[in-house]
């Protein structure tokens, strides 16, 4: 059949209709689901790859695994390896978000600080950080590293029969966010903590030194004496190790934990007092880390208002 001059004319102003349509479906309307985020809306990224939520609407955007994500104006973040700040603390990647540990003992959180102001980080900078979830390899991250969003609280917990965090590793069993890295300026790590009573012989956080060696600083729980965070000290039940908090399981306190990295020096803040100062042992670049490492039974930290402040 052969075409007048009109009917193609018209022909090819439905298509041009048709993909404009489809288009505008892609980028997402007003509260529909979109890949580049329309306002409001939601996206998923792919495997490895990056999205960015959309904005003012309250969307959220949900990193692929491997990849970033970035929440929209009024939205929320994180991705499988990245993190995002929102309403002042951090959220948690999205593979934390789908599963609750079994509980030790009962959850009880009715008593969760709320984000306050401290005099300590007056004149800092608030940092995004980017992190990656270290679990047993064999298991699914959130099989150990859970987020609750309607409470904040970011819950890690192993067993001592747990794998390590890779196949090819010999090291104890861990469930831990692990900071992206520094290299000069004053750094604070910064939240509040809950350790499960039983929780023992287990590290709850550290200044990696990624730069030439592995520790700057661990503090680890232990059950003695009703718990106890110590600095380092796996031996011996940690004997000889300075106490940083004596009794620190069981309820809520919060942790500032600043390394001077001219001076090299980490102190260590409990309710905003300090209780320690030490010696960072040299280094070039280091990271926070956070959640349980090695245990002698079952070990679960609890997680709320994480901060990462920064000072030149």
């Amino acid at each position: 059949m052969v075409l007048s001059s009109k009917h193609a004319s018209g022909l090819v102003a439905l298509c041009l209709i048709l993909s404009a349509c489809a288009e505008a479906e892609k980028k997402g309307g007003r509260g529909q689901p979109s890949e580049t985020g329309g306002s409001g809306g939601d996206q998923t990224g792919g495997t490895g790859g990056s999205r960015s939520g959309g904005s003012g609407g309250g969307g959220s955007g949900a990193g692929g695994s491997g990849g970033l994500a970035t929440g929209g104006a009024g939205g929320v973040a994180g991705g499988s390896g990245g993190g995002a700040v929102d309403a002042g603390s951090i959220s948690a990647p999205p593979d934390a978000r789908s599963a609750t540990p079994p509980d030790a003992v009962a959850a009880d959180d009715s008593g969760l600080p709320p984000p306050r102001n401290s005099p300590l980080t007056a004149g800092w900078t608030q940092k995004t950080p980017m992190w990656k979830i270290h679990s047993p390899y064999d298991l699914p991250p959130n099989a150990r590293v859970t987020y609750d969003e309607a409470t904040g609280v970011h819950r890690m917990f192993i067993n001592s029969t747990d794998k390590p965090m890779a196949p090819n590793k010999t090291t104890d069993p861990r469930a831990e966010y692990q900071w992206n890295t520094y290299s000069d300026g004053k750094n604070m790590f910064d939240a509040d903590v809950w350790i499960e009573p039983n929780t023992d012989a287990t590290c709850i956080m550290q200044v990696f030194m990624t730069t030439p060696s592995p520790t700057s600083m661990m503090l680890s729980a232990w059950k003695a004496d009703g718990g106890s965070v110590r600095n380092y000290g796996f031996g011996s039940n940690g004997a000889g190790v300075p106490i940083v908090n004596p009794k620190s399981h069981g309820h809520w306190w919060n942790l500032k934990v600043l390394h001077d990295t001219d001076a090299h020096t980490i102190e260590v803040y409990v309710d905003d007092v300090k209780s320690q100062t030490f010696s960072d042992r040299g280094g070039s670049t280091w990271c926070f880390k956070n959640g349980v490492y090695g245990t002698s039974g079952r070990s679960e930290t609890r997680w709320r208002n994480i901060r990462w402040w920064t000072k030149p």
